[in-house]
């Protein structure tokens, strides 16, 4: 990943809406040890600089201290913030400091958003396809299966998009989650927006609360657990819920 950066004061702050931003790479954690700085720095009324800083701090030993700007950040999400970037910027932190409960957290706020591809509010910072963040979030909290098919749409948008960035960390995380020749119970080919209306099903959420919570139309909710049932091969909720918790789709159920 790259951080797009601005100097405030004689210290860099990112990233920022400005058209030549410095860029720092992050593959070394070393090299972002002098972007460390607290909350007095006035460039961090900007929610994605905050995001930024956090995901500095998760990089460089401090999870803590990053997952807490993090979650400032996060309370600052609106429209006005550069939605996706914001969320995914976040979704970085919680990645980095390996922090399950932020990733529970970003991971309702971007499931709705799992075929877009996050983007700043101006168009000039892109930060790749919202289900391939979705996959690093869900192989964090233990769930290979699910986050192997948000990855495949993501690589698959990815390489259609022509975004190498995002295909260097697809290959990477491919390399570490199960293919499904090594899982072959796993034969469901669920959509990104099926995934997260049958994990809804999974917490028990009515058709209205789905529609609600997802910002879908009772329609939509309707036809995507029609297809689900079909899918899975089942005739209801309760059996729908229990073949994807054998499955893996889900991690478990209420």
């Amino acid at each position: 990943p790259r951080i797009g950066v601005q100097p405030i004061g004689g210290r860099l702050v990112g990233p920022h809406h400005v058209a030549q931003p410095h860029v720092v790479e992050a593959d070394d954690p070393e090299r972002l040890v002098h972007l460390r700085f607290d909350e007095r720095e006035s460039g961090l009324a900007n929610p994605i600089a905050r995001a930024a800083v956090g995901y500095v701090f998760a990089r460089t030993g401090d999870p803590d201290i990053g997952v807490r700007y993090a979650r400032r950040a996060l309370r600052q999400l609106d429209s006005e913030s550069s939605y996706l970037l914001l969320a995914t910027r976040v979704a970085a932190v919680a990645c980095a400091a390996g922090d399950d409960a932020l990733a529970r957290d970003v991971i309702e706020v971007l499931t709705p958003w799992a075929e877009h591809v996050s983007v700043d509010g101006n168009g000039w910072w892109c930060d790749g396809p919202v289900s391939l963040w979705l996959a690093h979030l869900h192989d964090l909290r233990g769930e290979p299966a699910v986050a192997r098919r948000f990855l495949n749409h993501g690589e698959a948008l990815a390489r259609r998009m022509n975004d190498l960035r995002s295909l260097r960390r697809a290959t990477a995380l491919g390399a570490r989650l199960p293919t499904e020749a090594q899982n072959p119970s796993v034969t469901v080919d669920l959509t990104p927006r099926e995934l997260v209306v049958l994990e809804m099903l999974a917490t028990g959420a009515t058709n209205p609360t789905i529609a609600r919570n997802l910002a879908y139309s009772l329609s939509t909710v309707r036809n995507e657990t029609i297809s689900i049932y079909r899918k899975l091969g089942v005739t209801g909720r309760p059996e729908a819920v229990s073949r994807a918790l054998a499955l893996g789709l889900v991690k478990s159920a209420t």
